[in-house]
């Protein structure tokens, strides 16, 4: 049996926004409401990545500010916060503002 390697943060958080890039551009795939849930959830989760400033580099790096903000037109009020708190997460960090 093949030993897994423990998955880093970073690893954890550039999986997060290919998922979230992945559903942004494919939601016709899933109901609508499916949809706003898991983008809920992976937007929630790639706040809380944020909280490091390491993840909050990979995420700018993956393509995942612009896509976030991109969300702040939605009217789901759990989407707005959690999209808020990545933002701002992101937004601390001086290379994430150009």
């Amino acid at each position: 049996m093949a030993r897994l390697e423990p998955i880093t943060a970073q690893a954890c958080v550039k999986h997060s926004v290919f998922l979230f890039l992945n559903l942004y551009m494919h939601c016709f795939n899933l109901s609508m409401f499916l949809f706003v849930q898991v983008l809920i959830n992976v937007v929630g989760a790639l706040g809380e990545c944020a909280q490091i400033p390491a993840n909050r580099t990979t995420i700018r790096k993956s393509g995942g500010i612009p896509s976030l903000v991109n969300l702040l037109t939605s009217t789901n009020q759990a989407l707005l916060v959690n999209v808020t708190n990545a933002v701002g997460a992101c937004a601390t960090e001086p290379d994430n503002m150009a």
